[in-house]
């Protein structure tokens, strides 16, 4: 897995498993954009993917992703003035995967989605929502970073 920062990490080996259909987890961390400086101290415009190359990178961690065949897992990125942004929040993207037995082991990416190129609010969150069957294992890793391509 590639290097991350902790202050661009919203979770790590998050275990997202034993969800029924319509069960969402909040990830642990939320990034504080606020708070980002450069390696100057100064702070990063909120503009995070003017040159686009920051993304919103999921891998699977630790525990393989497993479900019915049919398990649905959406993952969505969220922007709000409150440290609680997947609640009122600006939905600014979402990645839908669907989950069988054996075709998300652990290591395998589930999205590198660049950032849009556009200002964002201070405070950004990732959840992830069962949309149909049953998560029965499994445990991922987000983070924004540069766009990522499975090995």
């Amino acid at each position: 897995m590639p290097g991350m920062d902790k202050d661009w990490l919203f979770a790590e080996a998050l275990d997202i498993s034993d969800l029924t259909a319509y069960a969402a987890v909040n990830f642990t961390n939320v990034v504080d954009t606020g708070a980002l400086i450069n390696h100057k101290g100064d702070s990063i415009s909120q503009v995070l993917n003017a040159g686009g190359r920051a993304a919103l990178n999921i891998v699977v961690e630790d525990t393989a992703l497993a479900g019915n065949g049919s398990t649905t897992v959406t993952f969505s990125l969220y922007d709000h003035t409150t440290v609680t942004p997947w609640t009122g929040g600006r939905k600014l993207m979402e990645f839908t995967i669907t989950v069988s037995a054996t075709n998300y082991p652990d290591g395998t990416q589930i999205c590198s989605l660049p950032l849009p190129a556009m200002e964002l609010s201070r405070y950004l969150g990732v959840t992830s929502l069962v949309a149909a069957g049953d998560l029965t294992a499994g445990a991922v890793t987000a983070w924004i970073g540069p766009v990522t391509q499975q090995p």
